[in-house]
Formats: structure tokens, C-alpha cells, sequence
């Protein structure tokens, strides 16, 4: 058995224990745009020894190698003591000094497995460390494409292979930008670009999106106005009473809503149902009641078309107030954030006499 061992040690697991130990490069799978492709690794290029890098190397691949050695002599221990002893299983007493034997060449070779995977984990950072380095040059900063392409790793990988570098401190004060797709050696180099985005105007996409949203909210305005060109042809026709008055009152709220709109141009999404759905249906509704207010004392039909629209009305009307409000509201949750926090602030200054908001009552008073 322990002739086995030796072979399969020496053809299989040693080899790969050499391969790991030289950084043999492996080809990996690599996703770029949803498309898989497998790409060899770059080979970091040879770093001097000012890089500080080579004495974790070296300790790396020594304590790789050592452990995986000393876990195979436990396994040939473990292997010659069962094989000599297995007879002591039919001895009264023997099974447990063989389990105990075998036991501790066991804990002893999973100790050997632990050092040597923590040893060529050690390595395996110092290599990507240096693949970065390289890749990053002399830069502030690198774009993570660059990386993923230098390792011939996913976005995902490289990304967590960095965080683990800066946190090991192979890169301190590096920082990942997965917004930015950058890879930054410190804070201020990130900030700094920032900075320089800044200074040069909003990204051609945040301008797209903002043109989109003006379009949208033209687009919408040029809806109201021919709904209230339509609705107040309807409302001419309608007669003194509470349908009139409805209507109205409808307009009234209608016409504060696209006003609230052009204050608020970015917020077209909120009011598209009302645009595109709620606003057509009223001026049908009022076109359907002039139609059939013509027949309402002749046709039982048309009298019953005119009740349910005038009774649908009232509850329209308290509809459109509601989407108003809701429509309103956001705007006093900001401002009383802003009162609650300038209010925090004069606390702090010590120049607090009061509350600011009608609703508290100053300092003092009961």
C-alpha cells in the first residue's frame, strides 16, 4: 500500500505541488460582454527584490512545499500503521489504540494540508500583487478592465482578489470603484478624479438621461394642453350645477398638476398615468354626458348615462386633489428634514431660542 502511495505521490500530487510552486500560469475562464472565452494568464514580469515582495514569496512556496511533504509522510505513516496492525482489531482492547494511532496521523496530516494551502495561498497573492503592479504601472489609477484582462479573470474575481490585496496590505489606501470601473492606489487619486469629472460636466449618459427627461416632460405638457383644449370645449356645453361644478374644479386640479410638473421636470414618471390615461378618460366621460344630456328626458338610456357620470365626478375630483397632494407632500418631507436639521445645527452653535416649526412650542414654554 505505501508502494502506491509513493506512485500516485510522485506522478500526481507531486507534480502539481511543482506547478504551484513555479506559478506555472493556468488558463482560466474569462466573461467579457456575456461571452465566455478561456485566455492564458500574463506572467508577472521578473520584480526586483526591492519590491518586498520575494520573502513572502519564497515563504509562501516553502511552506507550501513543506507542508504538503509532511502531509504525505502522515499519509504513508497512517497507511504503514493500519497495514501493520490491523490484526489488532480481533484483540480485546486493540481497536481503540489502533483508532487513537490513526487519529492523530490523521490530525497531524490535516495540520500539514491547512500550512501548506495557507502557504500557496501566500503565493498565489504575491504573484497577483505583482501581475497588478504591473499592469497599474506608474499610475494613480487603472482601469479594472485592464486588470481583468492582465489576470484573465471575471470582474467579480479580480475585484475580490483586490479588496483582499488592500486588506492584506500589499495596497494600502487602494480603493475598488465598481461605479467608476476603476481600481485607484489611494483615496486622493480617486477623489481627484472625481474632481477632474466633474470639472469637465456631467457624463454624455447622465446628459442623455437628462435630455430624455425634458423630452418626456415636454412631451407631456403639450398633452395637457390639448386635453384642455378638448375639456373645455365639453365643460361650455355643460349646465349650471354640481357636474359643472365638478368639472371645475377637475380643470383647477389638473392645471396645478402640470404646473407642479414644469417645477418638476425629472419626475414625469409619476404623473404618466395620469397624462396618458386619467385625463382622456374624463374628457370621454364629459363627451359621453353632452351626448346623451341631449335625450335624457326622452331616452331612459341617456338618463341613465348622465347619473353615472355626474355620480363618477365627485369621486374623480377628490382623485386628481389626492394625486395633487401626494404630488406636494414630498416636497414638506424636505422641508422639514431642512427645518429639523438647521434646527440641530443652532443647537450646536448655541444659538437655539426656540422651536422653528409652528407645530413646537419654544424652549420654556409649557
Amino acid at each position: 500500500m505505501e508502494v502506491l502511495f509513493l506512485i500516485v505521490f510522485f506522478t500526481v500530487i507531486f507534480p502539481e505541488i511543482k506547478k504551484r510552486a513555479e506559478g506555472t500560469p493556468r488558463r482560466r475562464s474569462f466573461t467579457d460582454s456575456g461571452a465566455r472565452v478561456t485566455m492564458p494568464v500574463q506572467s508577472a514580469p521578473a520584480q526586483k527584490a526591492s519590491d518586498g515582495l520575494s520573502g513572502r514569496l519564497a515563504a509562501g512556496i516553502a511552506a507550501g512545499v513543506a507542508g504538503a511533504g509532511f502531509t504525505a509522510v502522515m499519509a504513508m505513516c497512517l497507511l504503514s500503521g493500519i497495514s501493520n496492525h490491523a490484526a489488532l482489531i480481533h484483540v480485546p482492547g486493540g481497536w481503540p489504540y489502533l483508532l487513537g494511532n490513526a487519529g492523530l496521523y490523521a490530525v497531524l496530516g490535516a495540520l500539514g494540508v491547512a500550512v501548506s494551502r495557507a502557504g500557496f495561498r501566500l503565493a498565489e497573492r504575491v504573484r497577483s500583487c505583482r501581475l497588478y503592479r504591473a499592469a497599474i504601472g506608474g499610475r494613480d489609477t487603472c482601469p479594472l478592465e485592464e486588470l481583468m484582462r492582465a489576470a484573465g479573470r471575471g470582474k467579480t474575481a479580480v475585484t475580490g482578489e483586490l479588496r483582499e490585496l488592500v486588506r492584506r496590505g500589499y495596497f494600502p489606501g487602494g480603493v475598488v470603484d465598481n461605479k467608476a470601473g476603476a481600481f485607484y492606489l489611494s483615496a486622493a487619486a480617486r477623489d481627484a478624479a472625481r474632481a477632474a469629472q466633474a470639472a469637465a460636466g456631467e457624463e454624455p449618459e447622465q446628459k442623455r438621461k437628462k435630455g430624455e427627461r425634458s423630452d418626456a416632460a415636454a412631451k407631456l405638457a403639450a398633452q395637457g394642453e390639448e386635453f384642455f383644449a378638448a375639456f373645455d370645449a365639453e365643460a361650455a356645453q355643460l349646465a349650471e350645477g354640481p357636474v359643472k361644478d365638478d368639472a371645475a374644479e377637475v380643470r383647477r386640479t389638473a392645471a396645478a398638476i402640470f404646473d407642479w410638473l414644469a417645477e418638476h421636470p425629472a419626475r414625469t414618471a409619476d404623473v404618466q398615468r395620469f397624462c396618458n390615461y386619467y385625463l382622456p378618460t374624463v374628457q370621454k366621460l364629459l363627451k359621453m354626458y353632452n351626448d346623451a344630456a341631449v335625450n335624457a328626458g326622452l331616452s331612459e338610456s341617456a338618463a341613465s348615462i348622465t347619473q353615472e357620470v355626474a355620480g363618477a365626478m365627485g369621486p374623480i375630483r377628490r382623485a386628481f386633489a389626492r394625486l395633487l397632494d401626494e404630488l406636494v407632500s414630498d416636497a414638506a418631507v424636505d422641508v422639514s428634514a431642512e427645518i429639523a436639521a438647521m434646527e440641530a445645527v443652532m443647537a450646536q452653535d448655541g444659538l437655539a431660542d426656540g422651536a422653528l416649526r409652528a407645530d413646537q412650542p419654544p424652549d420654556g414654554d409649557a
